[in-house]
């Protein structure tokens, strides 16, 4: 037993449990898979969040293309609860990253101050107007409800065969398989009647199978028969309201590709004098930002930079820094907006 015991003690793990926090989050994931947040470190996310100016009670920007919410979850938590802040994240996929975001478990009311909206949806709306796409929304429900309708009378996966004779007795089989027709005619010489007839039964049915893979599952077949705008028009409306209603008090962007052509669209959301941080795990991108902006005078107290971060370690009667220390960390390009 006292065996058992030391070996116990020796080999056994015993697992923590606590309770997330950026650092611990950060830590976790730069470890195991640093591309997944973009190679972001610790002091790079807190230089981002402080250049940002980041604080409650304060409306913030962020475009995210690539942190696994990492970045977001940070800004929320800096934000805090119980305030009038509120986060813009726009993301450039079709579902935004808030993986991080959901495991810090923040209360509802946190989450409630988090306007996520896909940023090409956003510019579309936003140029194009709300009525053009909720009439999209609405002509694509009624194409929907009709073909659906149609649908139960007449199923498409049930084959059926039809045979039809004229006076002149031509006979026409049509087999309808896996919603392709085919028709085969086994009398040559109808009449230019029957021959426009077939054309135009054969015609609608090709519309109809056409128009049935177009609104198939992966469309807009899911909303209810009562129409109700999707949730991402709602947030995108939001999201729209709130930057005619508001000037962002300070912009985070973190991307993978160059996001120079996005900056003029985000920062026409910032207020003038107000701060912005742009993070690359490259500097080739950020350079060219840099000289954008410096020629177009969009901006003054431009910096580029980088940090770098080496871990010591402390033992008694001596220090000395890791040897293996990864240097990962992105660049940085800080500023404040003026008017050109």
């Amino acid at each position: 037993e006292k065996y058992i015991k030391k070996k116990e003690k020796k080999y056994f793990r015993h697992l923590t449990i606590k309770k997330p926090t950026i650092s611990l989050v950060q830590e976790i994931y730069f470890r195991q898979d640093p591309p997944k947040i973009n190679y972001l470190r610790m002091d790079s996310l807190s230089q981002i969040l402080s250049y940002a100016d980041v604080r409650s009670e304060g409306n913030f920007l962020l475009y995210d293309s690539g942190s696994c919410g990492l970045v977001a979850a940070a800004a929320l938590s800096r934000i805090g609860a119980q305030n009038q802040g509120t986060l813009l994240h726009f993301h450039p996929g079709i579902h935004a990253q808030t993986t991080l975001v959901q495991g810090m478990n923040f209360p509802a009311e946190q989450l409630d101050r988090v306007i996520t909206v896909n940023l090409f949806t956003f510019y579309r709306i936003w140029k194009g107007g709300e009525e053009n796409e909720l009439r999209k929304l609405v002509k694509k429900h009624i194409e929907w409800k009709k073909l659906k309708e149609s649908e139960a009378e007449n199923p498409p996966a049930k084959r059926q065969k039809i045979e039809h004779q004229t006076e002149q007795n031509d006979e026409t089989k049509s087999n309808i398989v896996d919603g392709e027709l085919q028709n085969v005619v086994v009398k040559t010489g109808p009449t230019e009647e029957n021959e426009t007839k077939a054309n135009i039964v054969d015609e609608t049915i090709k519309n109809t199978t056409v128009k049935i893979e177009e609104n198939g599952s992966n469309g807009i077949c899911d909303i209810p028969d009562t129409f109700k705008e999707p949730k991402w028009f709602s947030d995108t409306k939001a999201a729209i309201n709130f930057v005619k209603t508001n000037k962002l008090d300070g912009a985070m962007i973190v991307a993978k590709e160059n996001p120079i052509n996005i900056l003029p669209l985000l920062f026409s959301f910032l207020g003038v004098s107000r701060p912005f941080v742009i993070y690359h795990c490259y500097r080739e991108p950020l350079e060219e930002i840099y000289m954008m902006l410096k020629n177009r005078k969009m901006a003054v107290n431009l910096k580029l930079f980088t940090s770098f971060l080496r871990g010591y370690q402390v033992l008694p009667n001596r220090t000395h820094p890791d040897i293996m220390t990864n240097d990962l960390g992105g660049y940085l390009l800080t500023g404040f907006l003026v008017e050109p």
